[in-house]
């Protein structure tokens, strides 16, 4: 085998392993996820249901909302409310009658929202859930930017 060959098997290993680098960081983080909350409705046919994620110490938790039905466990589907940076003291969820639900995340950061749910399980999806996200930040988030300079 002549040197210029052995070279270039060298730079395919090297290119092979650093694709394989490239792929394995972007799989998606491990996020530990902890049913924090369960809220059933006044008819008990679903529940809403808080999930808290921890994806490690240089993130802060993020929330999560799901609506299942009564006793059904959350998976990506189910969610209709995301955001972070919120202080579960402020994180408020109440049914107001059997198809809306209140949600209230302070001075959280929304980053995904649905004002509805429905599923095929619950009357085949004419069981409807509104849904009305309140934000009562009443002074400027930690997280905000600060004002522009004039």
């Amino acid at each position: 085998m002549t040197a210029h060959r052995r070279t270039v098997r060298r730079l395919l290993f090297l290119c092979g392993l650093l694709v394989a680098s490239a792929i394995s960081a972007c799989t998606p983080l491990d996020v530990e996820r902890v049913e924090t909350g369960r809220y059933p409705s006044p008819g008990r046919r679903v529940d809403a249901v808080v999930v808290r994620g921890n994806a490690g110490a240089t993130t802060s938790f993020s929330y999560s909302v799901h609506i299942v039905p009564a006793g059904k466990q959350p998976d990506e589907y189910t969610e209709v409310l995301r955001a972070d940076h919120v202080n579960p003291k402020e994180l408020k969820i109440q049914w107001n009658g059997e198809r809306t639900l209140m949600l209230d995340v302070g001075n959280g950061r929304v980053f995904q929202f649905r004002n509805f749910w429905d599923s095929r399980e619950v009357d085949k999806f004419f069981y409807i859930v509104q849904i009305i996200l309140k934000a009562s930040a009443e002074e400027r988030p930690v997280w905000a930017s600060p004002d522009p300079p004039r």
